[in-house]
């Protein structure tokens, strides 16, 4: 219902100003609207207005910036998904058949129909959505700094085209969270937990600024496709390169087996944008193991592979990451029962993908309480290594103190010596 009322929003607003049409609706009368079908079709403009028009709704409803200024989202992704989905045997692929569009929109993007809702919302509530613009944008005014110091927001791959693609397809408070970050950024809702051009490639470095975050995460990884013969590929130019996301509901764990729950989820985003949610067939959703860091045996250690994976079994993974963040393997969705069958990069067939990363960012969704609790943690895991380093110390000290004990030592056990400077 909310889906047609805002189709017969943009349709008159098109009418008022006499701009062609290529879509109507089988009965003007407003009162049988939500039975009045549509008809025809939607052209690859007017879908890019219709989903402009959706981001403008939203960005009003939002408190602004002082000198906050206008730019709209990317939706190449979002259209070329929508591409795929509705005119598979159509020779034209720039006209979309209005009753395929709809159905895709409600599986694809289900937040976007809620658009027209919050701006009516906004609009009634104008009082009090205006009293809470100081409180607000004070916080926001934080977040330029943050970018400035840890790099440009051009150069992030959560922008305001990823967050708005994502926080479509989401229904839940996540997914509010996230297309909050088209508009501006909140410290206070979401914050920069890794990013490989800053802290480095690869798990033990990305444990590190991970370990002991217990909130939502969105994972978004950046690469392009690799030839058998692993020839140089340009990486210069941005068509050629993809981009994968995942929801980790819960933070990631360093463990040596899949975790998760049914709020986690994978996206395609770029070429195309669209969710792959579980399926309710499997609960492998994510799988996330380091050497380093854990307090099982060396022997327990080895029994998995490193890296971060999604979907699929041990060694058959739908989605994995190695361990370097150096290349990523995506394979069929036949080998995973977790999460909704689909291809998640364009005419990807049957046969193993490997691509080369060139990014990867984590970015966390618990708030700042979240963020507390896992300073708290480090503080108190550095604070327990420190000690235990100090009683090392002391013990092999006392033990180096009496060289005869030393030299029997070595004799009895040669490799003790070793095992004491250890």
């Amino acid at each position: 219902m909310k889906l047609c009322l805002l189709f017969s929003f943009f349709y008159n607003l098109r009418k008022r100003a006499e701009l062609p049409l290529s879509f109507s609706f089988e009965s003007e009368d407003f009162n049988l609207l939500p039975q009045a079908g549509l008809t025809g079709h939607i052209t690859y403009l007017e879908l890019q207005d219709f989903i402009w028009l959706c981001w403008l709704m939203e960005y009003v409803t939002r408190p602004k910036e002082s000198n906050s200024s206008l730019h709209l989202p990317s939706v190449d992704s979002i259209i070329k998904s929508a591409q795929m989905a509705c005119t598979d045997n159509s020779v034209d692929k720039s006209k979309f058949p209005v009753e395929k569009l709809q159905k895709w929109m409600l599986r694809a993007i289900p937040r976007l129909p809620f658009s027209l809702f919050n701006f009516i919302q906004s609009r009634v509530c104008q009082i009090p959505v205006s009293t809470q613009d100081n409180s607000v944008s004070s916080d926001a005014e934080e977040q330029p700094n943050l970018q400035t110091s840890e790099g440009s927001i051009k150069n992030q791959l959560l922008g305001p085209s990823i967050a708005w693609a994502v926080g479509l397809s989401l229904l839940d408070t996540l997914g509010a969270k996230i297309l909050s970050c088209s508009f501006s950024w909140n410290p206070d809702v979401t914050s920069l937990l890794y990013r490989s051009a800053i802290h480095g490639k690869g798990m033990n470095r990305f444990w590190v600024q991970m370990e002991g975050y217990n909130g939502a995460v969105l994972i978004l990884i950046q690469g392009y496709t690799l030839n058998t013969s692993e020839n140089n590929v340009s990486t210069d130019s941005a068509e050629e390169k993809w981009l994968l996301g995942a929801i980790v509901s819960d933070g990631f764990v360093n463990k040596n087996g899949f975790y998760g729950d049914r709020n986690c989820c994978i996206f395609s985003l770029q070429p195309v944008t669209h969710p792959f949610r579980p399926s309710g067939r499997g609960s492998n959703f994510v799988y996330s193991h380091s050497h380093v860091g854990t307090s099982a045996s060396y022997l327990q250690q080895q029994r998995g592979p490193q890296g971060i994976a999604f979907g699929g079994s041990i060694g058959k993974e739908r989605v994995f990451l190695d361990e370097d963040f150096m290349h990523i393997f995506i394979r069929h969705h036949a080998i995973d029962k977790t999460y909704e069958p689909g291809q998640l990069l364009p005419d990807q067939g049957y046969q193993v993908i490997k691509g080369k990363v060139t990014e990867v960012e984590a970015w966390g969704f618990g708030g700042a309480e979240t963020r507390e609790k896992q300073a708290q943690y480090q503080n108190r895991k550095d604070l327990f290594v420190e000690q235990k380093r100090k009683v090392d110390l002391q013990s092999f000290g006392n033990w180096a103190d009496s060289p005869e004990k030393m030299m029997l030592d070595m004799v009895s056990d040669p490799n003790k010596v070793q095992r004491e400077e250890r």
